[in-house]
């Protein structure tokens, strides 16, 4: 094999592996989870929320969309440029085409409706302490027990909720019902 072609076979499917872990870990499923992508948005676009008290949910939804349409594309042009080298290779540019279809591409996009479940089961994981708005990751999940993790899960006077971590969590109650009314406008 030509070792240009397996440089740039390497440094594709390297690419093509941050690409796959990153949309692996933005789902709860994933050891690796920190953060609900639909939370983690609002740091990555600070321009856009310039007013941390009344966040909207729909822009959140937006930007989240934008990174999965992004990170989509970029996987399948780095998949059908695989196709390319390897149809070259072998020299069988008579029998196949590097084309490939969306669904065969093994990201993601973003779904409005699992989207907003998942935010409810992650808010569902705040108010249990299970996760933190303040604290990456999983806060009380059997490990060991650290100060850090009391303070990121300890109950804030006034919320009602053991491990409700204050004022900050408010925008992703406040939205949810939004959020409803935002997907219901969008299904017509």
């Amino acid at each position: 094999m030509n070792y240009s072609f397996f440089e740039q076979i390497n440094k594709i499917v390297k690419e093509l592996i941050e690409l796959s872990i990153a949309d692996w870990d933005s789902f709860e499923s994933s050891w690796d989870f920190k953060r609900h992508p639909l939370v983690s948005v609002i740091s990555k676009n600070r321009a856009l929320f310039d007013d941390m008290e009344d966040i909207d949910l729909a822009v959140c939804y937006t930007c989240w969309e934008n990174e999965c349409n992004e990170r989509f594309n970029q996987l399948k042009a780095y998949e059908e440029e695989l196709n390319r080298i390897f149809i070259d290779i072998y020299d069988l540019q008579d029998e196949l085409t590097p084309a490939v279809e969306d669904k065969d591409v093994t990201v993601r996009k973003a779904d409005l409706q699992r989207d907003i479940k998942s935010l409810i089961s992650y808010a569902v994981g705040c108010m249990f302490g299970r996760y933190s708005l303040n604290e990456e990751g999983l806060v009380l999940a059997g490990q060991p027990f650290e100060a850090h993790f009391f303070e990121a899960s300890a109950p804030v006077c006034g919320t009602g909720f053991a491990g409700a971590p204050g004022a900050s969590f408010l925008f992703v109650m406040k939205n949810i019902s939004r959020m409803i009314l935002f997907q219901d406008s969008a299904n017509g």
